[in-house]
Parts: structure tokens; C-alpha cells; sequence
């Protein structure tokens, strides 16, 4: 839900920069602008189970200027004062980031999440604070036409992504990654060489993805399920030896690992139509 979050923050920053040009809102556009912040809250919450804090949190904030979450409309004749609205979007959102801190530091899997693997994997979503999405413009993608199973025929010949925000690369988890796509051969019987430069960059990965609620709850769930240590410098061993160490795919060499570079590095080559991430 951290998302709603980003979502009312880029919006008052982006009302900000319009103003200081001297661009300042009519009662049209500031409606405007309550209705789309509104929608977008909306469309994120629906994809959540367990929201009914955040839900709240809206309801309330937008209910303090006068504007009905829920049915998206107005209660005056006019709309609030784009300053009221901006107020409102800022507190509303930090709100959201202190119950989303809340959530994050219990992180202990529930006996439904061990008795259903569902609901642990909604629980996994909703914990991934650095997912990218749509509502908040972090991506939009082209999809083009579609076609029934065995059609043959290309009715997609445009890229899929149209645009994606490039400051999701500052990320600790997303910059740290972006750095090991070089350091892999991806044909089979090619021995590796990890320089030290190398082995620090898989080291500082390991090290963002493990500070995430999303890894952590993962951590937290394999150990319940005694699939995992319970100390985590044994967890990030393990991470390691799963995604990272070489093993034997062909004449006794052992070259990369199979899930690196088939899985990972395969969205790196350069195609026609094809993003990365």
C-alpha cells in the first residue's frame, strides 16, 4: 500500500512544479485531480486483501475536504482549495507510510499463510513495497491485439512497453541487481571467473534484497516450514548457493547457474519488441 502512498506525494510534487511556473489550477482541473487520486487509491486497494486500515485512512483523509472516497464525488458545489488538497495528500500519505512501517515489522507468516499457500503469496505481494505499477506511471505497456492458442500470426508487432520510469533504478534492490548482468557467460561449458569486483556486487545485492519486508517474510515463512535456517547470515548462504554458485551443465564445467543467466540475464539481450524488467 505504499504505493497510494507514492502515488499522493507525486501528485502534490507535480502541482508544486506548476504553481512555481505560475500555472496555478482552476476548480475544473482541482476536481479533476481529486477524482483521479481517488480512482487510482481505489484500483490499488482492490487488488488488496486485508485493507481496511488503508481503506479507513483514505476515507478519512479525503472526507477532511470535503470529498466522498468512496462514491469519488464531492460534497460542496465547489471544490476545496488546491492548498487544502495538497495538505491533505501529504498527510494522508505519510499516514500510510507509518501503518505500512507497522505492517512490515510483523512479518511472522499467520497459521492461515502456513495452512495456504495462497494467502502467504498475497501476503508476499502486498509486502513488496518496490514493485512497479501502472497506477503510479511507473510502466505503461502496449498490449496490442490478442490471439486464440495456436495463431501463428504476429498481432503484436509493437513493444510491449511504451515507457518505464527511470527512477525505480536508484532503488537499492533494483540498482544492485541491474549490476550483475555483465558478469555472466550464458554458454553452456564456458568456466566462470568471479573477479572480487564481482563477488562484492553479488555480496551488495544479497545484502538490499534481505533488508526488504518481502525477503524477510520469505526468510520467516521457509524457516516455519523448516525449509531454511533460522539465522539469517545461514538464509543469505543459502540464497546464494540457490541462484548464484556454478554447477556441472555440461563436461564436468562448471559455468554459471542455469536460473542466473536463463531466467535473470535472458531479459537482457537487446530484441526487437522486448523490454528489460
Amino acid at each position: 500500500m505504499a504505493f497510494i502512498a507514492n502515488c499522493f506525494e507525486a501528485t502534490v510534487a507535480a502541482v508544486d512544479a506548476k504553481i512555481a511556473a505560475g500555472d496555478h489550477p482552476t476548480p475544473t482541473i482541482i476536481s479533476y485531480i481529486l477524482r483521479d487520486q481517488t480512482s487510482k487509491a481505489q484500483g490499488l486497494l482492490r487488488k488488496q486483501s486485508n485493507n481496511e486500515v488503508m481503506l479507513a485512512l483514505c476515507v478519512n483523509g479525503f472526507a477532511t475536504i470535503g470529498w466522498e472516497f468512496i462514491k469519488n464525488k464531492g460534497v460542496g458545489e465547489t471544490p476545496p482549495d488546491i492548498k487544502k488538497v495538497q495538505a491533505m495528500l501529504r498527510a494522508t500519505a505519510a499516514k500510510i507510510r507509518t501503518a505500512v512501517s507497522e505492517a512490515n515489522t510483523k512479518l511472522e507468516p499467520t497459521p492461515a499463510e502456513l495452512q495456504d499457500l495462497s494467502k502467504a503469496s498475497d501476503r508476499l505481494w502486498q509486502l513488496d513495497i518496490n514493485r512497479l505499477t501502472p497506477e503510479n506511471g511507473d510502466f505503461e505497456i502496449n498490449l496490442q491485439e490478442g490471439k486464440s492458442w495456436g495463431d501463428k500470426r504476429d498481432v503484436a508487432p509493437e513493444r510491449l512497453f511504451v515507457s518505464v520510469a527511470r527512477g525505480f533504478m536508484r532503488r537499492p534492490s533494483f540498482s544492485s541487481f541491474l549490476a550483475l548482468f555483465n558478469n555472466y557467460d550464458a554458454r553452456v561449458g564456458k568456466p566462470e571467473v568471479s573477479t572480487t569486483d564481482q563477488k562484492a556486487e553479488v555480496a551488495r545485492f544479497l545484502d538490499a534484497i534481505l533488508a526488504t519486508p518481502v525477503i524477510r517474510y520469505a526468510n520467516a515463512y521457509l524457516v516455519a516450514k523448516k525449509l531454511s535456517p533460522p539465522e539469517v547470515t545461514k538464509f543469505r548462504q543459502q540464497l546464494w548457493e540457490i541462484w548464484f554458485q556454478p554447477y556441472n551443465r555440461s563436461r564436468g564445467v562448471k559455468d554459471s547457474s542455469e536460473y542466473v543467466i536463463g531466467v535473470w540475464l535472458g531479459g537482457v539481450e537487446k530484441r526487437e519488441g522486448c523490454a528489460c524488467l
